[in-house]
């Protein structure tokens, strides 16, 4: 399990909501399917609630 994945489970248990976020590839681009026509690169969730 990553680190990452340890810690935001950890977070849940005491009740801090966790939300996923999309990152930045290594071109720069966005992950979601905006890619590098995404205006807020890294800055929104991946799920829409």
């Amino acid at each position: 399990m990553s680190e990452i994945l340890e810690m935001a489970l950890r977070y849940s248990e005491v009740g801090i909501t966790v939300m996923p976020l999309h990152g930045i590839k290594e071109d720069g681009s966005c992950t979601c399917r905006n890619g590098s026509n995404c205006a807020s690169k890294s800055k929104h969730p991946m799920f829409n609630v």
